[in-house]
């Protein structure tokens, strides 16, 4: 029995060997033509064919024909070069004879002219798919007006080709990847494929939003073709196709092909419930088994108990049933502590005879320590109590391999001493674990359909052919909120599922009469609440057969997917603006693959700034469009090698022009297709850097004009006036520090020395916006003052708000403009004053020379004056004493006095006309003013009643002072004027002066000299300061003066020595009258110039 039972094992183990193929089935012609092309015959395959054949990443050949072609080379002893190609290629090869084998290709009339065909090795079903939108089962005949897409160059497109017939339009795509994503983003309705490729590819590429609506009826069946250039190979590869067995077939098929759950398969569902019915009998011979051995048992007994003698003889063929059924016989003495055990005790546990050597001892150190102290307590217990009955204990053994083996014991006493205690007990042990596993996992899998069925989150119940509930979950009872007992028993279109009671019994109805022909009826339920909300169910409605294979029940199953169809609603969506952003985006966007490079899509953004088309692009490297700088590929290299996104990188690239173009770039890593790919963004910056190389230079620009400008130029913010930035200018003329004046305002700073006039040009900015040309007085910070013109505007500086303004110096302009206005207030006064003085100089003449001649006429002592007297007889002593009496005297005298001063105003009236004819010298400056002061301080004028002597001069005259080229005379009555004119002031003021005091200071002046003088008077006004060198003009009251003497000086200090004269107000009061005079050298060109 044992030989018997090896041989069988060795001939099962050598069955699953794999087996060459005999070199006997192959023809002498055709193992020749092997040999010699052993290794130089091309199999090209689909590449992007998964799972019946692909390509992986390292270029292996892969898939369901590829381990079929593995085979037929082991068989045929031979092994192909392999390539993987776009399907058509692959085609175009078998015609021209490149090709030698196509391992999947279906057998159709046109490729049956260059191909020959081996019998098919694996049949696929040919499907539709739509989007999840598209609702129902789909046949070709109901795709009426739809865009259904098909692969070029596939069996499947020629055969919707010719289904199609002007009813439904067929769009051709090169991949089927292509087809799919088409599907998924809405651009075609639907896609034939196999449905193995399609679910890979659905599973590989994540579109959730697909679903297979349904099949053809035509499947594709895939054989091996090779090309009718190669003959011998062909009846050779047949031949190795068919050695391979059926079941070895069916094991690579079942590798590759695992048909998704959403679309069954009619021979899958045979073949389960083939296997379930095998199952159950198998089940029911065992359990046959048992009993018929248990019976066997009982009977053995029994006839045990009625004679030892008849045990004795039926030992052995007790022996044969135990061998039979595998059970172990041990007989126990319980007297003597020993048991012995048959070789099947031992061979059930893997021990061999002389293993287990011992007693009761040594055996029950093999049970196990869980289950011990029960067995042997029970075998204990069956000894105390006489051995009446039966003893059955049911424990686990340690087998020889280490495992735990259930053993059902059983045994019963069969002897006994005069006590009654039994002396010899025989039994059997039974190898129950298979059926303590089936047990067991019969128990866990009752727990788990149980908790599967309670746990679930989807509604699942059971309905009797009349469509009453009869079972449901407890996640449908509470969903519906609802009472088991209020549901159950009932019509399933009455529950509190269905809002529209009507509507959902002919639904349910039309699904019962599908179902009971053995279909499985999926559909989508939209329920709407008492709140109106939206609910929407996955509903399906199944067979449940009984043994005879008799539709008995229906099984319903719902599961809320409204979570689901709005994420798939917000994918599509994504997925959309994915792409409208993707391909309308305004800047440059490219995909390329990691390892190469190679580009694989770009918008059209980039395509048009390329000036390329996409299917160009494809076939152009980076470096031929314009490669980045090694350095920056390299940063962008390794920060992506890191799982870094790069953001904003600031590039060059040199374009096929020879451009050079400013990029931004931001990139970062994406999975395509299963492989590491580049989405890159590019922001072309070269404009922008332009611009901003404009801008710099423009700031440089305006920040040299801004410092260098000969202007102030002051920016202030508007809220408050704060500095914020100010010119070197500004600190030139004001004499603050820029540090000093930012963070104050000129109102701190005392900019305006007059605050009305400041409040004036505030008020004016506020108005106008701007304002121009606003002249001010300056206070600087050692406290004298300047005229200064102003223009100003409001600007936003970084969206603060501003007041910019410039301002200018004016003083000397304005200087300038007084003198030469003067100079032609003199020029024209000279020339009125010339003609003026000639035509009363003659007429003066006459009154003077006639008040003398009547002065002489009338005089007594006058000879002729007497001896004419005489003649006519007059008395001249009588004369005389008339006139004195009348006081003619003195009208002659007053006549006399007003015609020299006429005749001095006449003279000052000439020096406007004419240059002075004083000889000019080289004078000692420091001599003409002390004779002026002489001068000066011997002058007493009772009219005036002041005295010169009582005012305190202070002299301020360095030791050494230059010489000057002038008229000393000239020079003299300028200053002697301009002394008296200070000294009259300091009288007149009202109130008087305290301490009068005239300050005189010197100060050489490059080469010439500047003379100030300076009294504490009352001062001059504005407005008389203005016109004070006018002829004429006096501040003194009518009669008290000419108002010649200040415009007279004027005249020869400007135009007689080419100097310069103006009057100041000191801010501590009083006035100041400053004279600057050229030295020498310039004295004299001035002089050839007069």
């Amino acid at each position: 029995m044992r030989f018997i039972l090896a041989l069988l094992l060795l001939l099962t183990l050598c069955g699953q060997c794999p087996a060459a193929m005999p070199s006997s089935d192959l023809s002498p012609e055709e193992r020749a033509w092997l040999a010699e092309h052993r290794d130089s015959l091309l199999l090209s395959f689909d590449r992007s064919f998964p799972p019946l054949e692909f390509e992986k990443p390292g270029g292996e050949f892969a898939g369901l024909s590829a381990d079929i072609i593995a085979r037929i080379e082991e068989f045929l002893g031979i092994t192909f070069r392999k390539q993987g190609v776009p399907w058509t290629e692959v085609l175009q090869g078998l015609q021209n004879g490149t090709t030698a084998l196509a391992p999947a290709i279906v057998n159709t009339a046109d490729r049956s002219e260059y191909t020959y065909f081996t019998r098919p090795y694996a049949t696929i079903p040919h499907v539709i798919v739509t989007s999840r939108r598209v609702k129902g089962q789909l046949t070709l005949d109901d795709l009426d007006g739809m865009r259904v897409a098909v692969v070029r160059g596939y069996a499947s497109a020629g055969m919707v080709h010719e289904a199609a017939r002007d009813r439904f339009s067929v769009v051709e795509v090169e991949t089927i990847r292509e087809g799919l994503r088409d599907v998924s983003f809405g651009v075609v309705d639907a896609f034939v494929e196999n449905l193995a490729v399609a679910a890979w590819y659905i599973d590989q590429e994540k579109l959730p939003n697909l679903r297979v609506a349904g099949s053809l009826e035509a499947t594709q069946e895939l054989s091996i073709g090779v090309s009718r250039h190669y003959p011998l190979l062909a009846s050779s590869v047949s031949k190795a196709l068919d050695f391979i067995s059926e079941s070895e077939k069916k094991g690579i098929i079942d590798r590759w092909l695992q048909f998704p759950t959403f679309f069954p398969d009619k021979q899958t569902l045979d073949a389960l419930k083939l296997a379930a019915l095998f199952t159950a009998i198998i089940l029911l011979v065992l359990a046959g088994i048992a009993w018929v051995l248990s019976r066997k048992l009982r009977r053995k007994i029994h006839e045990l108990r009625r004679t030892e003698s008849a045990l004795t003889e039926q030992v052995d063929r007790f022996r044969l049933a135990l061998e039979t059924t595998q059970a172990g016989f041990w007989e126990n003495y319980p007297s003597e502590g020993r048991e012995m055990h048959s070789q099947e005790w031992y061979s059930m546990l893997g021990y061999s005879p002389r293993a287990v050597t011992g007693g009761v001892e040594d055996w029950t150190r093999l049970i196990h320590p869980e289950d011990r102290e029960k067995a042997m307590g029970a075998f204990s217990a069956y000894i105390d109590e006489g051995g009446r009955g039966m003893y059955e204990a049911e424990y686990r053994l340690r087998a020889k391999d280490g495992s735990w083996r259930w053993i059902l014991g059983k045994g019963r006493a069969v002897s006994w001493d005069d006590e009654g205690r039994p002396t010899r007990i025989i039994g059997l042990n039974l190898d129950v674990q298979k059926s303590k596993e089936a047990q067991v996992e019969m128990q866990r899998a009752q727990a788990l359909n149980k908790a599967l069925l309670e746990q679930t989150t989807q509604f699942i119940g059971l309905l009797d052919l009349k469509g009453n509930l009869l079972v449901a979950n407890r996640t449908s009872i509470k969903w519906a909120k609802a009472k088991p007992e209020e549901v159950l028993g009932k019509p399933f279109w009455d529950g509190p599922w269905w809002p529209d009671k009507k509507k959902a019994e002919s639904f349910l109805l039309n699904l019962i009469d599908q179902v009971k022909k053995g279909q499985t009826v999926r559909s989508e339920v939209v329920h709407v609440d008492t709140e109106d909300k939206e609910t929407y169910i996955d509903f399906t409605m199944s067979p449940f057969r009984d043994e005879n294979g008799q539709v008995v029940n229906f099984i319903v199953e719902g599961r809320d997917i409204s979570m689901l169809k709005r994420k798939q609603i917000e994918i599509a969506e994504s997925e959309k603006r994915f792409r409208t952003i993707f391909e309308h985006a305004p800047y440059s966007m490219s995909i390329n693959r990691l390892p190469d490079g190679k580009y694989m899509d770009a918008n059209t953004a980039f395509l048009n700034k390329m000036g390329i088309s996409k299917t160009e692009l494809l076939n152009l490297s980076p470096k031929e469009i314009g490669a980045l700088p090694v350095e920056h590929q390299e940063e962008i290299f390794m920060s992506l090698k890191g799982s870094r996104n790069i953001h904003n990188l600031e590039t060059r690239v040199q374009r096929p022009n020879g451009s050079t173009g400013h990029l931004l770039y931001s990139g970062g890593l994406i999975t395509l297709d299963g492989e590491d790919c580049i989405l890159s963004m590019t922001v072309d910056i070269t404009e922008l850097k332009e611009a901003q190389e404009a801008l710099r230079r423009s700031k440089e620009m305006f920040s040299r004009l801004f410092q260098l400008s000969p202007d102030i130029i002051t920016l202030a913010r508007k809220e408050d006036g704060i500095l914020l930035e100010v010119n070197e200018t500004f600190t030139r003329t004001t004499g603050y520090s820029r540090d000093e004046a930012l963070g104050k305002s000129t109102l701190e700073l005392k900019i305006f020395s007059s605050p009305e006039r400041r409040t004036d040009f505030v008020q004016a900015l506020l108005r106008d916006g701007q304002v121009e040309n606003f002249e001010f007085d300056m206070r600087h910070r050692d406290g004298h003052i300047m005229q200064c013109s102003t223009s100003a505007r409001f600007m936003s500086v970084d969206d603060t708000p501003c007041i910019l303004a410039i301002t200018r110096d004016i003083t000397h302009v304005r200087a300038m403009q007084e003198s030469m206005i003067q100079s032609e207030k003199m020029l024209s006064l000279g020339g009125i004053a010339a003609g003026i003085a000639h035509e009363i100089n003659n007429p003066l003449g006459i009154v003077l020379q006639a008040a003398q001649t009547i002065t002489l006429r009338t005089r007594a002592d006058f000879p002729k004056n007497i001896e004419a007297a005489a003649k006519i007889g007059a008395n001249l002593d009588h004369v005389d004493r008339y006139l004195k009496e009348r006081k003619i005297d003195v009208f002659i005298r007053d006549i006399q006095g007003a015609a020299v001063r006429a005749a001095e105003i006449i003279r000052h009236m000439l020096d406007f006309s004419r240059r002075s004819e004083s000889r000019r010298s080289v004078c000692d400056i420091k001599t003409i003013l002390e004779n002026s002061l002489r001068l000066a301080s011997s002058d007493y004028d009772l009219k005036k009643n002041y005295d010169f002597k009582s005012i305190k001069i202070v002299k301020d005259l360095p030791e050494e002072l230059p010489c000057l080229h002038c008229t000393e005379t000239e020079i003299e009555q300028v200053l002697l004027n301009l002394l008296r004119n200070a000294a009259q002031a300091m009288a007149e003021a009202k109130p008087p002066v305290s301490d009068p005091c005239i300050s005189i200071r010197a100060r050489t002046l490059g080469t010439g000299l500047r003379i100030d003088i300076t009294d504490n008077g009352p001062g001059i006004s504005p407005e008389n300061r203005k016109r004070i060198f006018e002829p004429f003009f006096t501040t003194k009251i009518a009669g008290a003066g000419t108002g010649l003497g200040l415009s007279v000086s004027y005249f020869i200090i400007t135009k007689g020595h080419g100097g310069a004269m103006y009057v100041t107000a000191p801010p501590e009061g009083g006035t100041m009258f400053s004279i600057e005079l050229p030295g020498p050298a310039e004295s004299v060109k001035n002089e050839s110039h007069a």
